[in-house]
């Protein structure tokens, strides 16, 4: 197994230069991911060609380790680019110490890769030919061998290991659907890399895009920062801090909780609206309170002040009011008995009472007073 190299004063320097560059962000970052020992010298050619297209170009070789663990300082490095190169060969390269918990045994590079692709970045992989034409700075023979000082009993089983599990991954990438290209030689590669300029493009309008948001709420805050100082300020030279400070947004909802400069507390806010639903008299009653708020007491005030207008309707029929009520003697069906006769006389009568007794209505009947 390779182990993370141990964190010496040069690392620790080294982490503060790139996360200024990070923090700086003048330009997208692309992360070009490839076995070192395999592409060392054709990684660095991508990030020259990454350099003059406007793209701040990161790798593996120019990040030290974070407190022993390179895991951690390739996250951190990825979560930050726009995008990810991997240059994909023969070989599978160093690995840590310890099996991923999220991907199982995997190489640095391969990490890489699975990162970027768990969290979005829009990735592009180049897939090198077999043959020495492509820029290998060791021939694949003598890729995934054993340091000679730990003294391997089985160097080529070691070596075969290890040319098992990038096979593994290369499947992996040939069938998840990864826009993926191919190149026989260095030359071919670079030309690649400019041909994708167009999506880079893409990357960087994004970029940019994001970059103005967060300086409009820079600027925000900044202005923000700047009432509060002038809050605070004013209420230095007045000796009323309370007041004006919590006249501040930001001071505003701590001061409504704990009762501070003058602002209601929910529960003064909760006397106050009962007030308002017993009408006048709750009102009256509510400038009377000892435990009133002064800003509510004054509300009360105007409003018990300030007139008020009611509107009431009359209605009345346009003809009389008195009406006599007609029975038809002649026209009634014939009753049994003289009894069953004043029963029918009464409902008739009780039914001209109802009609004229409903509620009026503006009509041909009914009108209001001029």
């Amino acid at each position: 197994m390779c182990h993370d190299p141990p964190v010496t004063g040069a690392t620790v320097a080294a982490v503060a230069m790139i996360q200024g560059r990070t923090g700086d962000r003048m330009k997208p970052i692309i992360f070009i991911s490839a076995v070192s020992e395999e592409f060392r010298g054709l990684r660095r050619e991508v990030a020259d060609v990454l350099r003059k297209l406007g793209y701040e170009p990161h790798s593996q070789e120019s990040l030290p380790t974070l407190e022993g663990h390179l895991r951690q300082a390739l996250r951190e490095q990825i979560d930050h680019c726009e995008g990810l190169i991997q240059i994909v060969g023969a070989g599978y390269g160093a690995e840590p110490p310890s099996i991923d918990a999220d991907y199982g045994r995997v190489s640095y590079t391969q990490f890489e890769y699975l990162y970027a692709r768990l969290k979005g970045k829009k990735r592009w992989v180049f897939f090198a030919a077999d043959g020495d034409a492509v820029g290998r700075d060791k021939p694949i023979a003598h890729l995934d061998l054993p340091r000679a000082e730990l003294g391997h009993p089985d160097p080529a089983a070691y070596q075969a290991e290890r040319r098992a599990l990038q096979q593994r991954y290369i499947a992996d990438l040939r069938s998840n659907g990864q826009v993926r290209h191919s190149f026989a030689d260095a030359q071919r590669l670079l030309g690649q890399v400019q041909d994708i300029r167009d999506e880079l493009l893409v990357l960087r309008t994004e970029w940019e895009r994001a970059r103005r948001r967060i300086g409009r709420i820079q600027f925000g805050v900044g202005v923000l920062l700047v009432i509060v100082l002038l809050a605070l300020l004013a209420a230095y030279l007045t000796g009323d801090l309370e007041r004006y400070g919590c006249r501040v947004p930001v001071m505003h909802g701590t001061c409504r909780v704990h009762g501070l400069g003058g602002v209601p507390t929910p529960g003064d806010e909760q006397r106050w609206f009962a007030a308002v639903a017993d009408g006048c008299p709750g009102l009256r009653d509510y400038t009377h309170d000892p435990k009133a708020h002064p800003v509510f007491i004054d509300k009360a005030r105007a409003a018990l002040a300030s007139p008020t207008v009611q509107r009431s309707e009359r209605w009345q029929r346009k003809d009389n009011l008195v009406h006599s009520i007609t029975i038809g003697i002649g026209t009634s069906p014939s009753m049994d008995s003289e009894e069953a006769a004043r029963a029918g006389a009464l409902q008739q009568a009780i039914t001209r009472a109802e009609q004229l007794c409903l509620m009026p209505t503006a009509g041909e009947d009914f009108r209001l007073p001029s």
